[in-house]
């Protein structure tokens, strides 16, 4: 069976934007402030982890008064995502840190 140019362009990009999704982790929980320095924020996060990573991040989805967005962190590899999802656990031991969730990126683009 001969498949078609276009079912396999699609093919491929959907393997494209899951191993792209890989490197993400989405948390939840870090708190929303006017100019603030999102990347510093999210890497204490992880450095109460005792990781130091390469990070870009943004907040996703719609502002709204009061209630603190997700951040979408997009790391340089899928085994830093995995380190850092494992040892997310940790965050609940926290202090500083006790209602910030991670988990994985599983949002449609």
């Amino acid at each position: 069976a001969s498949i078609s140019q276009k079912s396999l362009q699609m093919a491929v990009k959907t393997v494209i934007e899951e191993e792209e999704k890989v490197k993400n982790v989405i948390v939840f929980g870090l708190e929303e402030t006017q100019g603030e320095a999102l990347e510093a924020k999210v890497g204490a996060v992880f450095e109460e982890l005792g990781e130091k990573l390469k990070l870009e991040s943004s907040r996703i989805g719609l502002r709204k008064p009061g209630v603190s967005r997700p951040v979408k962190v997009k790391l340089r590899n899928g085994a830093a995502a995995q380190q850092i999802l494992r040892k997310s656990s940790e965050l609940k031991k926290s202090a500083r840190f006790t209602r910030v969730f991670l988990c994985p990126d599983r949002s449609e683009e």
